[in-house]
């Protein structure tokens, strides 16, 4: 990679440039909430572990990709060092340009909502999931009813999850 190219890479992401090669296409457009409904729609005909299991992917793909930027002091690397850095956070970057901002669901389990979609909370919220088997999902579609139930934090969508120590016998 010339100096001059690694300069216009950084220059256009300070920009907010795509960094599409030539021929790519870009991602498709935000779906927003009616993208959550069709996922809701879809994993509700699944059985109750694949649920669970893709319950565990939206809840990584959420929260992993969506982290806030590590501020990283590139000044006291050499020039290999920084080489290896920006090769490192390529892949990331083009992944979170590639997923949507926003319609991201509320998980709840048990009546507990998990608190923000931060990998630490994330990391604990699927540590409960994995101590307790799932007795039952119920999924509220982004409307009225959620926005009523569960506010904002509910407008695109609820994913109510009931372990089996709280299901009533």
């Amino acid at each position: 990679m010339t100096v001059l190219y690694k300069r216009a890479y950084v220059l256009a992401a300070l920009l907010g440039a795509s960094q599409l090669a030539a021929g790519q296409s870009a991602p498709p457009p935000h779906a927003g909430p009616a993208g959550s409904d069709a996922w809701m729609d879809s994993v509700r005909r699944l059985p109750l572990p694949a649920q669970v299991a893709a319950v565990r992917a939206r809840v990584l793909a959420d929260t992993v990709l969506r982290h806030p930027p590590q501020y990283v002091c590139l000044t006291l690397l050499s020039a290999s060092q920084r080489e290896a850095y920006y090769q490192a956070e390529r892949p990331r970057a083009l992944a979170e340009q590639a997923r949507p901002a926003g319609a991201l669901l509320l998980y709840v389990v048990d009546g507990y909502p998990l608190a923000d979609n931060y990998p630490a909370h994330t990391a604990a919220f699927l540590r409960q999931l994995a101590a307790q088997p799932i007795a039952h999902i119920a999924y509220l579609k982004s409307g009225a009813q959620a926005t009523a139930l569960y506010g904002t934090r509910g407008a695109n969508g609820v994913v109510l999850l009931t372990s089996a120590r709280a299901a009533p016998r």
